[in-house]
């Protein structure tokens, strides 16, 4: 279903160029770009960074874990935020924290203050996507348009997921692991300056009831709070066991945090909530937001055995590991611009099963990926066959989300969506890094040998069954919606027969006019 917009917004597409639109979009692509690298680009500067700070094994994994932990935690909240505000004042905020932090990380001497200061770079990403994803569905109202920029923005962080670590790679062979986190704020504050200027100041779309100061302090606390337990109980089940207390006590909290939660939200009122009961009513929501947890858990997986893998065992630079995941990257840049029509010609959920299937397929060859000698017959392939499959997954949920829900709640909806990708990450790592280093120390396997690698593939290959089934099992198709008289089809696309009662309403009041 597409997202219906208002008058306002079809008043302010016919006042703003489509010059300064695409301007608007190449800069948020930007931001998106830069807080993806971040997560990734630090893989490869891993072993200097250590090195140089003198690391101990406990700090090692959260110099990964400290930004994924405040970048995915707080997104849900940053959307609600950015929903309710003016998203240009937020985005504008979040994206400076990020670009001075970043660089402040880059001049860090103690293991103790980088952490600290990754962690708070991750606050700052996390208000930029959900606002910049407001802004798009606000200045791009027309369908095939919206499709178009949302796509190519979310493309933007699979690249960097992809391209940081090159860029990494690079930035560490002609300099030092510094220039790692210099990059963002040497690139991040011009886009916040350009974007001060070039994004229009309007604060008139709010969701229905909602009004400026109504966040639901509760809500907001418990869920964050709950996901911060939740990320740090598995990073440190990773670092010192998962029969510790220190993995124990924050999963249980995190898991109540969770469920009173959800009791919370049912006696706020809607326009207050910090996610609104009703968007996990709009058809197909939450498989979308269940299908959106592996894609990028997928290239990180792949990322952390690997890299590892090639530098450890092998002695591969960093450089030749990094260049040797190019494929990834050239995979994705052709293949996104491809899929952002796919949702009106195929069913989304026989896109997201192909996608799901492919992907499974790039991890069957990865579980035999060891050796040098193996690359071009082993790894090359699925290198080209799983991130297909993670495009189509990708780009579909992304597309198809948004039109589950009305325009005004789009800063919640990319806020859901994003979480999703990133929590699939921030606690799929530390669990395949447990698996592989648990087999590595059980079975009595040499340090260079892949069994650890293989285990770990081969969980990531049962999460893929668990997405394929669940999408056939939940996800559900219907007719396309009716065409409105004198006019043109609401929506091309399949999809679902239940209309959100808020999208329905607004229907209703056009035809009426």
């Amino acid at each position: 279903m597409d997202i219906l917009t208002t008058e306002e917004e079809k008043q302010q597409k016919a006042t703003m160029s489509s010059l300064r639109r695409w301007l608007l979009l190449v800069l948020f692509c930007i931001a998106q770009f830069l807080e993806t690298y971040n997560s990734s680009a630090i893989f490869v500067a891993l072993p200097s960074v250590i090195n140089e700070l003198k690391m101990n094994a406990e700090e090692n994994p959260w110099l990964i874990a400290a930004y994924q932990l405040t970048f995915a935690s707080l997104l849900l909240v940053s959307g609600r935020i950015s929903d309710v505000y003016n998203p240009k004042t937020v985005f504008l905020f979040g994206n400076t924290v990020f670009g001075i932090l970043s660089l402040a990380c880059g001049f860090i001497r103690n293991s103790i203050g980088l952490l600290i200061f990754r962690a708070v770079t991750g606050m700052g990403a996390s208000l930029t996507i959900p606002s910049a994803l407001h802004l798009i569905v606000r200045h791009f109202p027309e369908k095939n348009e919206q499709a178009r920029a949302v796509t190519v923005f979310g493309a933007m962080a699979a690249l960097g997921n992809v391209l940081g670590l090159i860029f990494g790679a690079l930035l560490l062979d002609l300099g030092t692991w510094r220039w790692v986190f210099w990059i963002g704020g040497i690139v991040g504050l011009p886009v916040s300056v350009c974007c001060a200027i070039a994004i229009p100041n309007d604060t008139s779309h709010r969701p229905k009831g909602a009004k400026r100061g109504s966040i639901d302090l509760v809500g907001v606390t418990t869920i964050t709070s709950a996901l911060i337990l939740l990320i740090f109980a598995v990073t440190s089940g990773s670092t010192y066991g998962w029969g510790t207390a220190t993995f124990i006590a924050p999963l249980i909290i995190s898991l109540f945090l969770i469920v009173g939660f959800f009791l919370w939200e049912r006696t706020v009122a809607e326009g207050q909530a910090a996610v609104p009961p009703r968007m996990w009513r709009y058809p197909n929501f939450v498989i979308l937001t269940v299908a959106a947890i592996v894609p990028f858990f997928w290239f990180s997986s792949t990322f952390y055995q690997l890299t590892s893998y090639w530098q450890e065992t092998l002695h591969w630079s960093p450089l030749s590991a990094a260049v040797h995941f190019l494929p990834l990257g050239l995979v994705v840049i052709f293949v996104i611009p491809l899929t952002s029509n796919l949702p009106n010609i195929i069913s989304p959920k026989l896109i997201i099963i192909a996608g799901y299937i492919l992907m499974a397929i790039g991890t069957i060859l990865l579980t035999f990926g060891n050796g040098g000698d193996r690359y071009w017959s082993i790894c090359f392939p699925a290198f080209i066959i799983g991130p297909i499959g993670v495009t189509l997954v990708f780009s579909c949920t992304n597309i198809v989300i948004f039109r589950s829900a009305p325009a005004e709640e789009a800063g919640t909806v990319g806020a859901i969506f994003n979480s999703s990708l990133q929590l699939g990450t921030a606690i799929g790592v530390p669990i395949i890094s447990a698996i592989q280093s648990n087999i590595q120390n059980h079975s009595g396997a040499a340090d260079n040998d892949f069994k650890g690698q293989q285990f770990a593939f081969w969980f990531l290959l049962g999460l893929e069954g668990v997405e394929i089934l669940a999408t056939l099992v939940f996800y559900r198709t219907s007719k396309s919606l009716p065409v409105q008289e004198g006019g043109d089809a609401l929506v091309q696309a399949p999809v679902e027969e239940e209309v959100p009662l808020a999208v329905t309403s607004t229907r209703q009041s056009q035809s009426s006019k």
